[in-house]
């Protein structure tokens, strides 16, 4: 049907009478004692709330998304909500309300609709959603799909191997992307084996290698989780800005790693493709857990010392014990 004005939702007085007429039976308000009702059922804390039935919690957000529910209650209702937790019925009466309320858009005579998951950084800019989109795009990845990232140089050092057979072994459908160049012959070797894995729909490499990039940052928006498989590492700067970015991070136990991602990361041992996978897919295949690991890791990286208080840590030391430090 053709939308009837600019939003993607009707207002208050556009609401279908289908589900607005049926509000606890009255035509144009939920009146106090309802919604003082629905309050007290969902308003006794974590532990004592109830949960409202599909149909009661349909009428509620039917109520709410029409403008009809006065702001003390609805805001009584949002944080009753947000301290118990919705249950599946009310989700699911939530959902067909909110269905209710869509002016549904005309499909497009040309080209195909695509949704894009707004994850990580993405999802607090909205405005850097088509700008991601655009640039899988151009990399020629399907952008309804997890992203996971590696930034490293191609080089022995890094076992890109092991990342190549992590993504074999995973069970999760996704693009696995490695931004870096260096060898050139062990890139070819390595996109080698990674054209023998395809997409469970039969659609292209899992694994892609784009060479050097001047916009990482914009990579790192745009995946779900980072992974380096190094030999060996010391405090790796890849590591640091994926953290900061706010994405969860896989990597190796080596080096400075372990010390480096402390308990915001999760560490595996070197050269366990089997380890690796199964870190990225239980990421992927969950995206609260996801979300909660990218928090703790940008939480961490906010306890690093900035470049400047570093350097001036060490002039300190040296200026205080200029003998001691040669």
């Amino acid at each position: 049907m053709e939308p009837r004005h600019m939003s993607p939702f009707r207002t208050g007085r556009e609401l279908d009478a289908s589900y607005r007429g049926t509000i606890l039976g009255r035509e144009s308000h939920m009146d106090e004692t309802s919604l003082a009702q629905f309050i007290k059922e969902i308003g006794r804390g974590a532990k004592s709330a109830g949960n409202l039935s599909r149909n009661d919690a349909r009428s509620l957000f039917s109520a709410m998304l029409g403008g009809l529910v006065p702001d003390l209650q609805l805001g009584a209702i949002l944080i009753a909500l947000r301290v118990k937790g919705e249950s599946l019925e009310e989700l699911a009466g939530f959902l067909a309300a909110a269905e209710a309320s869509y002016n549904h858009l005309p499909m497009p005579s040309v080209g195909t609709p695509v949704v894009i998951p707004t994850y990580n950084g993405a999802r607090h800019l909205p405005n850097l959603v088509p700008l991601l989109a655009l640039l899988l795009a151009r990399a020629g990845m399907r952008p309804d799909q997890p992203l996971v990232l590696t930034v490293s140089r191609i080089a022995p050092q890094k076992d890109l191997p092991t990342l190549v057979q992590a993504a074999r072994l995973s069970r999760v459908p996704a693009t696995w992307v490695v931004v870096g160049d260096g060898d050139e012959r062990l890139r070819a070797r390595l996109e080698q084996e990674a054209d023998g894995i395809r997409q469970r729909e039969g659609e292209g490499p899992v694994v892609r290698f784009v060479g050097a990039r001047t916009d990482v940052g914009d990579w790192l928006r745009a995946a779900d989780a980072f992974v380096l498989t190094s030999r060996w590492e010391a405090r790796a700067l890849v590591v640091q800005e994926a953290m900061a970015a706010g994405l969860p991070v896989v990597v190796t136990r080596t080096g400075g790693l372990p010390d480096l991602v402390g308990d915001a990361g999760c560490l595996v041992a070197v050269g366990d493709p089997s380890a690796v996978a199964a870190q990225v897919d239980l990421l992927l295949a969950d995206p609260e857990n996801r979300a909660r690991r990218g928090a703790e890791a940008r939480a961490r990286a906010a306890t690093w010392a900035t470049p400047d208080a570093e350097t001036r840590r060490w002039v300190d030391r040296y200026a205080a014990d200029p003998v001691g430090m040669t």
